[in-house]
């Protein structure tokens, strides 16, 4: 089972819970790392799982499929029942109200050339045997690209070989114009580039560690004296900053990762990765499983990165945020390029078009 995907490791999970004809089966974002065809089908099986008088608690950050599954709805703000409703009483924007206690939107960015910046990342003819084949792209400094396509389209195969977990077996990397090769992720961040992964509690917490330790391991060479001792006061002061300035709540800089909630958590990597101060960014799924507030702060983090100068490259499944972030969208299928759309060209109809072949 460690060698399946996680959209695969899902399914199981789901199959495991569905085998034992359980009569009352909580799914807690179950759709989270699944495609989209396999979400379609999870749909059918909680429809049939209904008509034949299984109840189901579905837990999701994913309002739109919440509204169209539910009977009823549940919104908990901050522990506490704020309302429940018949879904067909709702509405998303009502749902997002009541969910955060304020109106809560995906502000479409505006549209900029994307000629304004220098090419600080040009890839050419790059592949990792078939997972990845023959991609060519360019990411501009204040420049924000979106990475859309299927689960297993090969996304965050072609995010591995740009920070150094994965080989490239074809192809060049150039980082503001010069050839390099990244073997490894210290490779990359030497190079600029720093990779924000989809699985943030298996790829990127140290969950049993404090959230101080979290937020400054990455650069630990700045809070260390002549002895390669850690200096405390460096540490806390870093770690304390950058807190404030991501807005990342906790009860004190010393609590442990795991006690933090996803959005919290997430912000916690987005911090550290920021605090390389790299010139490119790759952002894997940066909003998901974390709440509709964080995912406006996430958000603001990224537009506010491009605006510095930052370039950034962001994967998502949640074709809505791709297109409101963006000012181009490149679709993958197959482990290829198959479409490279501008802000002005990009609509759903496009990208789903060039997704699904």
């Amino acid at each position: 089972a460690a060698r399946l995907t996680g959209a695969q490791m899902q399914m199981i999970e789901i199959a495991k819970a569905l085998y034992w004809h359980a009569k009352i089966i909580i799914m807690d974002e179950p759709t989270a790392a699944l495609g989209l065809d396999e979400a379609r089908a999870l749909h059918k099986v909680i429809r049939d799982l209904a008509k034949v008088g299984v109840s189901v608690i579905y837990i999701s950050h994913a309002l739109e499929e919440a509204l169209e599954l539910a009977h009823n709805v549940t919104v908990l703000r901050d522990g506490h029942v704020v309302a429940c409703r018949a879904a067909n009483s709702l509405t998303r924007e009502e749902l997002v109200h009541m969910m955060v206690g304020r109106h809560v939107g995906i502000v479409e960015r505006p549209v900029v050339s994307t000629e304004a910046g220098e090419g600080v990342l040009q890839v050419e003819d790059l592949s990792w045997g078939r997972r990845v084949r023959n991609a060519s792209f360019t990411l501009r400094r204040g420049e924000i690209v979106g990475l859309a396509g299927l689960v297993g389209s090969g996304r965050s195969e072609l995010a591995w070989t740009l920070c150094g977990l994965a080989r490239p077996t074809a192809g060049i990397i150039r980082v503001r114009g010069r050839p390099v090769k990244l073997h490894s992720p210290r490779a990359a961040l030497r190079n600029g580039i720093a990779y924000l992964s989809e699985n943030r509690k298996d790829e990127g917490l140290f969950l049993q560690l404090s959230l101080i330790t979290n937020l400054t391991i990455s650069v630990i060479g700045r809070i260390t004296g002549a002895l390669g001792l850690v200096i405390r006061q460096r540490e806390v002061s870093e770690a304390k900053e950058l807190m404030e300035r991501f807005a990342i709540m906790a009860t004190s800089p010393k609590a442990k990762m795991q006690t933090l909630s996803g959005g919290n958590q997430q912000r916690t990597l987005i911090a550290r990765l920021v605090n390389t101060n790299p010139d490119i960014l790759i952002f894997d799924e940066p909003t998901k499983g974390v709440d509709v507030g964080a995912i406006e702060a996430i958000h603001k983090t990224i537009r506010d990165l491009a605006a510095e100068g930052k370039a950034v490259l962001v994967i998502s499944s949640y074709l809505p945020e791709v297109m409101a972030l963006s000012d181009r969208v490149i679709v993958m299928r197959s482990g290829e390029i198959v479409a490279n759309l501008s802000s002005a060209e990009v609509t759903e109809d496009k990208v789903v078009a060039a997704a699904f072949g």
